[in-house]
């Protein structure tokens, strides 16, 4: 399919999506993914140019009591009839730990083209959920006030304590960055229904990146060939699809039972071989749809857990229950120490900004995680003593920080609970 430089915008979205699409800008300028290290990181150095630019751009369509100023996104809705997307900005970003360090590609739109996908995804989303939500995927607010903990609890009570002890959790290399481009395109072809739609899909897939040459060696991820955008609204969505063929599989073997969330899949079975069959048919499609899939027994795993345990989602899985794995304490542990509460920013920061991130980062891992635990007190002051013991403790200012800032504390802390 030919690329398309400008595309009339205005047959697919109207005045009201652009609307909508700069309502939930603003609201996800607001309110950030606080548990994701690297923009912590950058948020708290002020390195975040992404962000920065967004914030300009959005003063330009609101008013100061932040409100929609409709004459301003009037013209910008003008541009639409012929609108164009610039380059994506390629970034590396690290992954892994200090003794491994890897680096991820990740693709930066500019803000405008930030608001046209905000304004389209719910096109998308509406044209494509049923296929989703069909074969049950978590996620992506497919299921309203779906906690992923509410899952787990029911995964453990349905299938795990009534005798399905085999679990085969799947791990995919480079899940993104491997999708093929033709075959997601010929896959959406029917199912949108609409060759506008397609169009516009194939430009925001194929559109030219910059420092993608640079990225694409740092990585070796060949972002210039294969793969979806990561780091675009579009990207979840299109991932999902993208693996139905996967997900259809094993709802149609009715011995095993699975579930998944993007690209986190687990499969749980009532004995070994039933789950080995699963997965050398998995193994098949996955090669047919291009996807490179960890070969059984390395990151790809099946354990019976009547004696061991299984991870998912953070979350350990065995016949004794759920539990939050130490790697997730450990995270949260080295995302406050080396990121939050770093000594340079207790120092030099305004202890409110910190404060800002600080709760929106624990409010958002407590909500994912504390109805795991049967104890929610223990679980708080699980998480102060980790930070105290293991932090604050450690050097006399990081002490008197503590001291002076009462509210890093979950226990009696109304506002954290809220």
């Amino acid at each position: 399919m030919s690329q398309i430089r400008k595309i009339d915008l205005q047959e697919i979205i109207t005045f009201k999506d652009l609307k909508n699409g700069l309502k939930k800008l603003k609201r996800k300028n607001k309110y950030k993914e606080y548990d994701s290290p690297e923009f912590v990181k950058r948020f708290l150095k002020n390195e975040n140019k992404k962000e920065n630019n967004l914030k300009k751009f959005l003063v330009k369509y609101l008013d100061d009591d932040q409100k929609v100023n409709e004459a301003s996104l009037l013209e910008f809705y003008a541009k639409t009839k012929t609108y164009s997307f610039s380059p994506y900005n390629a970034l590396a970003i690290e992954k892994g730990n200090a003794k491994q360090k890897k680096f991820r590609p990740l693709l930066v739109s500019e803000p405008e083209d930030r608001l046209i996908f905000d304004t389209l995804l719910p096109i998308y989303f509406n044209r494509l959920k049923d296929h989703l939500i069909q074969r049950s995927l978590l996620g992506l607010g497919l299921v309203k006030k779906q906690r992923i903990s509410d899952v787990l609890h029911r995964i453990f009570n349905e299938y795990v304590s009534k005798g399905w002890y085999f679990a085969l959790t799947l791990d995919y290399s480079s899940f993104f960055s491997l999708i093929d481009r033709e075959t997601l395109l010929k896959k959406l072809k029917n199912d949108l229904g609409d060759d506008r739609l397609l169009s516009v899909l194939d430009l925001i897939i194929n559109n030219e990146i910059k420092n993608g040459k640079t990225v694409q060696e740092k990585t070796g991820v060949k972002i210039l060939e294969n793969g979806i955008p990561q780091g675009l609204s579009f990207s979840p969505l299109l991932a999902c699809y993208y693996a139905l063929d996967i997900d259809d599989v094993y709802i149609n073997d009715e011995k095993v039972v699975g579930f998944r969330y993007i690209d986190d899949i687990i499969i749980f079975g009532k004995n070994k071989n039933d789950l080995e069959d699963v997965y050398k048919k998995i193994e098949d499609k996955s090669k047919e749809l291009k996807m490179c899939l960890h070969p059984l027994g390395t990151k790809t795993e099946l354990k019976d857990l009547s004696y061991d345990h299984v991870k998912y989602l953070g979350v350990e899985i065995s016949v004794n229950g759920l539990k939050i794995s130490d790697e997730k304490f450990n995270d949260l542990l080295n995302i406050a120490k080396n990121e939050i509460f770093h000594t340079t920013h207790i120092e030099k920061k305004d202890p409110e900004s910190i404060k800002v991130v600080y709760y929106n980062f624990i409010k958002g891992w407590l909500n994912h995680y504390e109805k795991i635990s049967e104890n929610k007190s223990a679980l708080y002051k699980k998480i102060d003593d980790l930070l105290f013991d293991n932090f604050f403790s450690k050097k006399r200012n990081r002490k008197s920080f503590y001291k002076a800032n009462p509210w890093i504390k979950i226990i009696g802390n109304s506002e954290i609970r809220r």
